[in-house]
């Protein structure tokens, strides 16, 4: 008949046992003060980059920095990880994100600028603009969007005839 008990009591008198406890704790406030919180402060600089007034010159510049303090801040986290090929490890992933996300919104902000300030050299809205604005995005929102109709243009003549009525 087995006697589990006498089986284990048998091995335990032929070999020495050595029982170990380790008790592992990952430091999360370690990765939450040095990694974390600072990608999150630089994403809020990212969305603060909209807020800005397009007559600010300093709109380009903060989406720049930004993107900088990106770079610069996942070098940084790169040396102290562990070098594999095997798997990313997922904050590398999450700060190529937000990196790419950065400058995505300084390709928008540089879009929003030209298309602001371009209009004062330019006298006619550019066509894809004028597509997108109102043939794509007019039928989304509605009919509240109407094309604006071009300009007329003026003669000599109906320029004096305006001036001779006004006086």
């Amino acid at each position: 008949m087995y006697d589990g008990k006498q089986l284990d009591l048998q091995i335990m008198e032929r070999y020495d046992v050595v029982v170990f406890e380790l008790h592992l704790r990952r430091r999360m406030l370690y990765f939450m003060y040095n990694i974390i919180y600072p990608c999150v402060m630089l994403s809020i600089l990212t969305l603060m980059q909209f807020i800005l007034p397009c007559e600010s010159s300093e709109k380009v510049t903060l989406g720049l920095t930004v993107l900088l303090a990106y770079s610069v801040f996942s070098f940084s986290i790169a040396e102290s990880m562990p070098e594999t090929s095997d798997v990313i490890p997922l904050i590398a992933i999450y700060l190529m994100a937000n990196m790419g996300l950065s400058a995505v919104s300084v390709a928008f902000s540089v879009l929003v600028l030209n298309l602001r300030h371009g209009v004062e050299n330019r006298s006619k809205m550019p066509s894809f603009v004028r597509f997108i604005g109102f043939k794509v995005i007019g039928r989304i929102v509605g009919a509240g969007l109407r094309q604006p109709a071009p300009p007329k243009k003026r003669s000599y003549l109906d320029s004096i005839n305006e001036d001779n009525q006004a006086s």
